[in-house]
């Protein structure tokens, strides 16, 4: 079974993850069609998220996959950020990934070699993150954790 999990939208395309692809769909082309498809190794996006010229997929147990939409055809496989994801947020020059127990921070600096920066462990779990402003903002079944990006950059420390 292949099921549409995350969707995507930038300017002119949409971005779709399912449970081993990401599929490229060309939204001012006559007649919507995929045009750009590209398969993992994983598999099983939970999340799209486009910053740039790249889209991140957190695709649970295979973590995190980086591809290149520069070409929204043919997108690209960069690297891939092997810590199991739920969810992943970009800011400036790094990637939050939450999971059910940790928030990972990773400088993504050079895409092609991201480098874990933290790990903080998380005692209720976390589906979602969103940065906002200097906050990230980690949502669980029951709580709202949040985090203070200066100091989970330089100490891994959490605010709340």
């Amino acid at each position: 079974m292949n099921w549409s999990l995350k969707l995507a939208i930038s300017e002119t395309h949409a971005y779709m993850a399912n449970t081993w692809s990401l599929s490229t769909i060309d939204l001012f082309r006559s007649g919507i069609s995929q045009i750009g498809f590209v398969l993992w190794h994983m598999g099983w996006g939970m999340k799209v998220l486009i910053s740039g010229k790249y889209a991140f997929v957190a695709d649970w147990y295979g973590g995190v996959v980086i591809l290149d939409i520069t070409v929204p055809s043919t997108p690209q496989v960069v690297s891939g950020i092997y810590y199991e994801a739920m969810d992943v947020a970009v800011a400036g020059n790094y990637a939050y990934i939450v999971n059910d127990f940790e928030l990972r921070v990773i400088d993504i600096t050079d895409l092609a070699h991201p480098n874990m920066k933290a790990s903080i462990k998380i005692d209720r779990g976390a589906w979602s993150i969103i940065v906002k402003d200097k906050y990230a903002f980690a949502g669980s079944d029951s709580s709202l954790l949040i985090f203070d990006i200066q100091s989970l950059v330089t100490c891994g420390s959490r605010i709340l």
